[in-house]
């Protein structure tokens, strides 16, 4: 219960390998950063990320597509996505920790 408190990552979340595998999985998007993801209660999980869309890719598809496939393959039913046209500058603060 403490670490469900501490809203502590799921241990089954393997965040940098999602960002490194979403790319490859859903079409129109380049790449993925920011990623976070906390449990609110056993077996429920909820992740934030970014994601950087190709120049042609139709944002709310890839979206909707982003959250089915988080939720189909990780079981992550609840995903917020910041959609981004291109990849966050961290020195103008935008993402706090680039390497996430």
């Amino acid at each position: 219960s403490a670490h469900v408190l501490l809203e502590g990552a799921p241990p089954n979340l393997d965040l940098r390998a999602i960002a490194a595998a979403l790319p490859g999985a859903v079409a129109g998007v380049s790449s993925v950063h920011h990623v976070h993801a906390w449990s609110i209660m056993p077996g429920v999980n909820m992740m934030t990320l970014h994601a950087v869309l190709t120049a042609d890719a139709d944002a709310d598809q890839t979206l909707s597509t982003i959250q089915t496939w988080l939720l189909q393959t990780y079981r992550v039913g609840h995903v917020t996505v910041q959609v981004e046209r291109e990849s966050c500058d961290v020195s103008a603060n935008c993402c706090a920790d680039e390497r996430q």
